[in-house]
């Protein structure tokens, strides 16, 4: 038996006694080892109730390791540089709302040199420096107490100290590469930090879905209140819950525009969770007060209002106009948000669907030219049409999609429109030379003086 081996031996002999935690302490042969490097420091003994929101056993000369979150920027996970090394848990906790509390030992690593066949390298080949954590009431140690439960990656045969404590209400073999092996110490059942959640009806949800292992991922700082509610940070997204009951979640892909369009103050709180299309391009959430964030290959997008309402009732994706593929945009008394295959357009007049092929002419025209459409789109004989309340959009195969406005648009309709000598537009309005404007026709070009309307028919040659 090697000196550590003995030492171990001893110290989970001793122990045994004194916590419940004996079928794995107290066999050397499971547990692996206990011991301090650079003197006998393993320190785990109970202590006098701590009066502060760390619980008892918080201050560095208590002996215990510190909270992962405490020293990870609040992420309650093992930070870079270490694994999960084994468990213990705390029946009864409170803090886990009566049920079973469990403790991850996140191992430091042995950077700079091997153990030569102990469990744990020496302090020179740590990756992390012996300190007492600071910053909070959760001063105790880190990188510091030398054991090792062994239930969790036991294919790492090899480790440094204890660097942190993750905790968790879902059972670490659930979301960790840990046995199902047992330890229990109830004389932790209350530590804890301010970084940490204490039990509440969203924790409850939390865990319900899988804690850590969830799609969420681990807890980041604790929770928090919002209009209509509280949230929690993960590190894939935050949980949401309204004062009515309902939880909800937003991922990261959605939660960034979420964020950048003010959150639960401007959007409300979400109504879904974060939920793929049928078709698995993109990803989505509903929110309270009548808002949608798409995210997928055409971009993040934001839909709301009048616009959101028509493109929910047209079957939202499966509309004729698609996904949604660029920004809400606002032009004079109404607003507008470009799709994959048109645009939605919404003022006094309506709110109305632009469908390939007359939107092209729409957008190159825009809202400020040719206004917004007053009816759905025509189609007679190869020609679509869509009124607007500045103009006329026009299309077909042999001309392309143009919009007609303006006085230009006075004396096309006056001579018959489509139906007229001029025939189909063929080309956008366009500046001349003089500063007005003018437009070819299939049999002829309209001009428009600068600041009164002369329109002038231009005969051009028959087409042969």
């Amino acid at each position: 038996m090697t000196f550590t081996t003995k030492l171990a031996t001893g110290v989970g002999n001793a122990l045994e006694h004194r916590f419940s935690r004996r079928s794995l302490l107290g066999r050397a042969a499971v547990v692996g080892a206990a011991v301090t490097v650079g003197g006998l420091d393993f320190v785990l003994r109970p202590t006098p109730a701590y009066a502060a929101v760390c619980g008892p056993g918080a201050s560095c000369g208590d002996g215990w390791t510190a909270m992962c979150c405490t020293i990870n920027a609040g992420v309650n996970q093992c930070p870079p540089g270490s694994f999960a090394g084994g468990w213990w848990k705390a029946d009864g906790a409170s803090l886990c709302g009566g049920q079973a509390r469990y403790y991850i030992d996140c191992q430091g690593e042995c950077t700079h040199c091997g153990c030569n066949g102990s469990p744990f390298c020496t302090d020179t080949c740590w990756n992390c420096e012996r300190r007492c954590a600071s910053g909070t009431c959760d001063e105790r140690r880190v990188c510091w107490n030398v054991f090792r439960y062994g239930q969790c990656n036991q294919q790492v045969g090899c480790s440094g100290p204890v660097l942190c404590r993750m905790i968790s209400c879902v059972p670490p073999w659930k979301f960790e590469s840990c046995t199902t092996d047992a330890a229990t110490d109830d004389n932790t059942t209350d530590h804890t930090a301010p970084c940490l959640s204490p039990w509440s009806p969203l924790q409850s949800s939390y865990a319900s879905i899988g804690g850590a292992g969830s799609v969420l991922g681990a807890e980041v700082g604790a929770e928090y209140a919002v209009a209509g509610g509280t949230a929690q940070h993960t590190t894939a997204g935050r949980l949401y819950r309204s004062s009515a009951g309902a939880d909800r979640w937003v991922l990261n892909a959605v939660l960034t525009t979420y964020v950048a369009h003010g959150e639960v103050d401007a959007l409300g709180l979400p109504t879904t969770n974060t939920t793929k299309t049928a078709d698995g391009h993109y990803a989505y959430n509903d929110f309270a007060e009548n808002f949608s964030i798409y995210v997928g290959p055409s971009g993040s997008w934001l839909l709301g209002g009048p616009i959101r309402t028509l493109w929910v009732q047209l079957g939202r994706e499966n509309a004729a106009v698609g996904y949604p593929s660029g920004p809400d945009a606002a032009v004079g008394a109404g607003n507008w948000q470009v799709f994959v295959h048109g645009v939605i357009a919404s003022s006094t007049a309506g709110t109305l669907e632009i469908l390939a092929p007359v939107a092209a002419g729409w957008l190159n025209a825009g809202a400020a030219n040719v206004g917004y459409p007053t009816a759905a789109a025509a189609v007679n004989g190869g020609v679509t049409t869509q009124t607007c309340t500045a103009g006329l959009l026009c299309a077909s195969s042999a001309t392309g999609s143009h919009a007609v406005y303006g006085d230009i648009y006075a004396a096309w309709q006056a001579d018959g429109g489509v139906s007229g000598s001029y025939g189909l537009p063929t080309a956008d309005v366009a500046v001349n030379g003089g500063g007005g404007t003018y437009q070819t026709f299939q049999e002829g070009r309209i001009d428009a003086a600068p600041s009164r309307s002369h329109p002038q028919r231009h005969v051009v040659p028959p087409r042969r």
